[in-house]
């Protein structure tokens, strides 16, 4: 028998007034009365994968050479050119030189309302799963590596102190198959049939 390389977690989900259906959902939301009121609201869809300027999809496709890239971003020659290959620079190195270094939560909030913003709603962790919180359930999150800083906290602050609702998003239905690509490698080149970064890490072929 393999090896199991992964560690289950039972995360406990508390019992509540839905179930796991859509019919469950349909016949027991409301839209609340806030939300019907507020009209406009902003949500910034915004973490470690600008890093890579090339699509919210980066750490998916900067391992999928052309033609293989179909969101014609060019993430992997984008890659090549900033970072370096994805045999040696991976998007654990992208994440980690993502520093955010000129984000001002209190500004763009001001700038939010003034243009008209009522409730707000910051992303939590994008397809790439990295957390951008300083999460307790795994340290792949943006206190740990990159920014060194609570996103989410700074974002919900500035929310708070003008008395704008807040909310949080969540893209983990895509997590589970997003870095298939970075186990695989090149077709073709001088660096073909050469592991991309994550054949080293975890459940690699280089574990």
């Amino acid at each position: 028998m393999a090896e199991q390389w992964y560690e289950e977690i039972d995360a406990g989900i508390e019992p509540g007034p839905f179930q796991g259906d859509f019919s469950s959902i349909g016949d027991q939301f409301r839209c609340p009365r806030w939300f019907a009121a507020a009209k406009l609201g902003f949500w910034s869809h915004w973490g470690p994968q600008s890093n890579g300027r090339s699509g919210d999809w980066f750490a998916k496709f900067m391992y999928l050479p052309d033609p293989y890239d179909w969101t014609h971003h060019g993430a992997y020659r984008n890659h090549l050119r900033d970072f370096g290959h994805p045999t040696e620079h991976g998007y654990k190195d992208v994440a980690d030189a993502w520093k955010a270094e000129r984000f001002d939560a209190e500004g763009l909030m001001d700038l939010y309302q003034r243009a008209g913003a009522r409730f707000f709603m910051a992303m939590g962790s994008h397809h790439d799963n990295i957390d951008c919180w300083s999460s307790k359930h795994h340290p792949w999150n943006t206190v740990n590596i990159g920014p060194k800083k609570d996103i989410v906290a700074m974002w919900k602050a500035a929310a708070d102190r003008r008395g704008m609702p807040f909310g949080i998003s969540f893209h983990a239905d895509y997590s589970p198959w997003w870095y298939q690509p970075a186990f695989m490698s090149d077709p073709d080149g001088e660096l073909a049939g050469s592991p991309y970064d994550a054949a080293g890490t975890i459940g690699g072929t280089g574990s």
